[in-house]
């Protein structure tokens, strides 16, 4: 919405001749008019923003690419579906996962230009969020663990995030990974599979209760691990102790939060044979 359009045209597809330029509306429709024919059969195009940012070429296009009659009579430009906000809606039960919000591109000393922003999931209509401060998994190269960041605590930040999400209306799941970061940086290793001693998984409790405590007020799921089943990483817990930290962790859930809905059993998608034979 609100672009530059400039227009080029070639006998390939590199924009070698500048056609001339229109500038989009708030809908993102343009019409641009030369009034002649254009120096090459082949179009691109490029958009440039209010901020300067310019896109790379569209990819060449020749012809008439596709024309359709909708409405007859209705010579109005075509937009985009305009889809209510999330805090216009009832539940539709549409979603987005994220995970984790430490992610370095949520880091402004690092990407100065990039924010927590909740806008783009408010103009979306959705309506359910899944999500965790902590890394979701244990396994992401791109997205590897960081050791450096506390578990028993909730930057002012993700806290503001969480909040504006809640304000809108949108029902939020919390997933409880846990990768003992405190315990580590104590000279501890974690071992896998996961909670095999007491200690760890009293450890696991604490973070539980905390993470409970400080969010009752605006997350209503509490979601116990993510995808246990995958083996040989720190996700994994073997069946038995699932149970057992399942059995455990609810109470402490419970106690802070009565009306708790709580969420177990998320392995991988069921098409894994790991999945099936972790579940069935």
């Amino acid at each position: 919405p609100n672009c530059i359009v400039e227009i080029f045209s070639d006998s390939g597809d590199e924009g070698e001749v500048y056609e001339g330029q229109a500038t989009s509306n708030e809908f993102g429709a343009f019409t641009f008019n030369k009034g002649a024919s254009f120096a090459g059969p082949h179009l691109a195009a490029t958009t440039t923003d209010s901020g300067g940012n310019t896109s790379e070429f569209s990819m060449a296009t020749s012809g008439t690419s596709r024309y359709s009659v909708i409405q007859e009579g209705n010579n109005l430009p075509r937009t985009q579906l305009q889809p209510k906000q999330s805090n216009e809606l009832e539940d539709n039960r549409i979603g987005i996962h994220f995970s984790p919000l430490w992610h370095p591109e949520y880091q402004p000393e690092v990407f100065p230009c990039l924010v927590l922003d909740t806008k783009y999931i408010f103009e979306l209509g959705l309506k359910r969020v899944r999500l965790t401060i902590n890394n979701v998994d244990s396994s992401n190269l791109l997205c590897p663990i960081d050791w450096s960041k506390p578990e028993f605590s909730i930057d002012p930040s993700h806290d503001d995030f969480i909040t504006s999400i809640a304000d809108n209306g949108i029902t939020i799941t919390y997933i409880l990974s846990f990768w003992d970061k405190e315990y580590v940086a104590q000279g501890g290793e974690v071992q896998y599979p996961r909670f095999k001693t007491e200690e760890e998984i009293q450890r696991y409790l604490d973070f539980v209760q905390f993470v409970v405590h400080h969010f009752k007020d605006r997350i209503q799921y509490y979601e116990i691990w993510n995808e246990p089943n995958i083996e040989n990483t720190l996700q994994w817990i073997e069946v038995d102790d699932y149970i057992n930290l399942v059995e455990r962790a609810v109470p402490v859930i419970r106690e802070e939060y009565p009306e708790a809905k709580i969420v177990v059993g998320s392995t991988s998608e069921l098409s894994d044979p790991g999945s099936q034979n972790y579940l069935f």
